[in-house]
């Protein structure tokens, strides 16, 4: 599977609500928030993080655009549309930054990085 359709299934799933998105991280994966300066590794920490931050918000994901660096590595523009209440999204909209490297069809590395105007 190439990063590319891990990277649409997993927002797929983060926008269901359906927690199937963590059987597509490897056991050792990490998920870097560069805006919040966290860095969760493992699947149980990974899906604590995607509760609190997108789950408990009500995030849906728009992908506008995705860049294929190669066939294990993507860059992708997005929105984050939410119940967000920071000054970053007083419409309830953030742009951001996924990047996605993967191993043997599992994500291995998502950096996250708000773009904050």
């Amino acid at each position: 599977m190439t990063a590319r359709t891990l990277l649409t299934q997993i927002v797929s799933d983060l926008n269901a609500f359906d927690e199937k998105y963590t059987d597509l991280f490897a056991l050792d994966a990490t998920v870097s928030d560069v805006a919040s300066g966290q860095m969760r590794t493992g699947k149980s920490d990974i899906k604590s993080y995607f509760k609190q931050y997108f789950i408990d918000f009500s995030v849906q994901t728009s992908v506008n655009k995705i860049n294929d660096l190669v066939d294990n590595h993507v860059v992708a523009d997005v929105t984050f549309h939410g119940d967000f209440t920071d000054d970053f999204a007083p419409e309830g909209n953030v742009d951001a930054v996924l990047e996605l490297i993967t191993n043997e069809d599992k994500v291995q590395t998502m950096i996250i990085k708000l773009i904050v105007n």
